[in-house]
């Protein structure tokens, strides 16, 4: 028979927005076998979790990890809000491509550190990135059917979200512009470099290596 147990600890969100927002996520999160307790006062959330020991420890951890994207999303260090992509890839449950994230966050302007291949900073809030996130995924979806590679799928992805165009009306105008060919099996294929199609746009050299 498992010992059950129970872990009790405390949390500083900052805000009593940032409190609510964490209280409501823990009602989503998959915390098999155990049962969470919250309340919230003086700035501090206090958490207990009660359940088998195991079941707790693994609770506890997945808390936390998931506390720290909502403390990231609502803390702005000198200026610039820190994203920590697995974290944030579990938080969504959503795969994030970070190397074009980054590259599309500079087309439109915003400051980008990059910190390690999973972390980065940026002065556009969290809103925003999410915001972007899902432009990014919608255009992946709308593109893979048309486009016969990766490099091509994220290009176009690329100039539909930082141009506001139809990936339809990019491929068209850089097929009569040969940038591109068609294949017998419907799909484009590039017939220039990635440079010369991102030229057409006033965009600037594409670094290919975009994490899946």
């Amino acid at each position: 028979m498992e010992r059950e147990s129970c872990k009790q600890f405390y949390l500083n969100p900052g805000s009593e927005r940032a409190a609510e927002e964490f209280i409501d996520l823990l009602d989503t999160l998959d915390l098999e076998k155990v049962d969470i307790i919250t309340d919230y006062g003086l700035g501090r959330l206090r958490i207990k979790i009660y359940g088998p020991s195991p079941f707790v420890k693994k609770a506890y951890k997945k808390i936390l990890k998931n506390y720290k994207v909502i403390e990231n999303k609502y803390k702005k260090r000198k200026g610039f809000y820190k994203y920590v992509v697995p974290d944030m890839e579990e938080y969504l449950n959503i795969k994030i491509p970070l190397k074009l994230l980054t590259t599309i966050l500079k087309d439109l302007k915003f400051s980008v550190l990059e910190d390690s291949e999973t972390t980065f900073r940026s002065n556009a809030d969290y809103d925003k990135v999410i915001d972007l996130i899902s432009e990014i995924n919608y255009y992946f979806r709308v593109s893979k059917p048309l486009c016969g590679s990766r490099t091509l799928r994220d290009l176009v992805t690329r100039i539909a979200i930082v141009k506001s165009i139809d990936p339809c009306e990019i491929l068209e105008n850089c097929l009569e512009k040969n940038l591109l060919r068609l294949r017998d099996d419907g799909k484009y294929e590039l017939a220039a470099s990635p440079s010369k199609i991102l030229k057409q746009y006033d965009l600037s050299e594409y670094d290919e290596t975009s994490r899946e």
